[in-house]
């Protein structure tokens, strides 16, 4: 015989009952890891570098200080299936001074951005076709990387539905028929709704100019990768904010923000 709860006691003590049961169901169920762990991982970022720690990461003079191999390695997926980024970064190391090398994630970015825009236009177009599809339900993809699964799962792309699923199939046919490559957007702080809005407004772009925001999804990709993947310790910026394009997928033009402070300046 059931009863039912009727004091905020018995809720709580009932609710901690469940969490202690789903805990303990969770550790017997998950699988044994292994105690011997390796030095780097192949791409970033995955599941494991989300699960790292910060102190695991390495910082970017720590990931630069390592083995040819080991750099290619880790900095290998940041742009798509494109290792030649990380190797032709690598080159360029053995050819400048040391305290001319990257020491922020920043500046790391900036270098292997620089190496990708002057690339050939074939091999910026092969970058774009490495992309997998966006329409595409994750469950299904085998050829995802694990950086590309995150981040679309976060988009919460594998929950189309059937009426949306086709609409963004139509929508990316075409935009592939036109483009020769698939439609890209940095998804990992973007709706599905967004997704498909943006796409709705970039397929009526030229060729010339879509080409050019495709590629600068790519690199908002490999920065978000990069920023998972190195250790920041002495983090420093400023506040930015801007109001989204969703038609585009990139912030609106000619808008006017204006900030105001609720704390006091002192606590700052």
């Amino acid at each position: 015989m059931r009863r039912r709860i009727q004091t905020p006691k018995e809720y709580y003590a009932a609710l901690l009952i469940c969490c202690l049961v789903l805990t303990i169901t969770s550790i017997l169920h998950s699988p044994k890891i292994s105690s011997t762990k390796a030095p780097f991982i192949t791409t970033i970022p995955t599941r494991k570098t989300f699960n790292m720690s910060s102190e695991e990461k390495p910082t970017v003079p720590d990931l630069l200080n390592r083995s040819k191999e080991d750099i290619i390695a880790y900095l290998g997926g940041i742009y798509e299936h494109s290792s030649w980024v990380a190797e032709q970064f690598h080159e360029s190391l053995q050819t400048q001074n040391s305290t001319a090398a990257p020491k922020t994630v920043s500046e790391l970015f900036r270098a292997m951005k620089e190496i990708v825009n002057n690339a050939s236009h074939e091999s910026k177009l092969e970058l774009l076709k490495n992309h997998p599809d966006l329409c595409e339900k994750i469950e299904r993809l085998s050829n995802l990387t694990e950086a590309s699964r995150v981040e679309q799962s976060r988009a919460g792309l594998g929950s189309l539905t059937s009426d949306e699923r086709a609409k963004f199939t139509s929508l990316n046919n075409a935009y592939k028929a036109k483009f020769g490559f698939p439609f890209i957007l940095a998804v990992r702080n973007a709706t599905k709704y967004t997704v498909l809005s943006s796409i709705e407004g970039r397929v009526g772009n030229t060729v010339e100019a879509e080409f050019v925001a495709a590629l600068g999804q790519v690199h908002k990709i490999a920065w978000m990768r990069l920023l998972a993947g190195v250790r920041i310790d002495n983090p420093a910026g400023f506040l930015t904010c801007h109001v989204l394009d969703t038609a585009n997928g990139c912030p609106a033009a000619n808008m006017r923000i204006h900030l105001k402070r609720l704390s006091p300046l002192e606590s700052a």
